[in-house]
């Protein structure tokens, strides 16, 4: 990773949270990602984990096969 990917990786990482910029951050890093808007609630996630909804945005394949999903 060069000097500049790394400076954008810290000022994402750092910055106010946005979808939007998350979305954007995650397309061009990840090849073939396609967002999806599948939003999902889980009862036992919403009763073990405090999460009330958490939406799929979709998956990537890495240069080794395996498959990288993000939500």
């Amino acid at each position: 990773m060069g000097k500049r990917a790394s400076m954008e990786l810290k000022k994402f990482l750092s910055s106010r949270y946005s979808t939007d910029d998350f979305e954007d951050f995650i397309r061009e890093r990840f090849y073939g990602l396609e967002i999806q808007d599948n939003s999902y609630t889980d009862a036992y996630l919403r009763e073990k984990e405090s999460i009330e909804e958490y939406r799929y945005l979709g998956k990537s394949e890495l240069d080794d096969g395996k498959e990288i999903g993000f939500f």
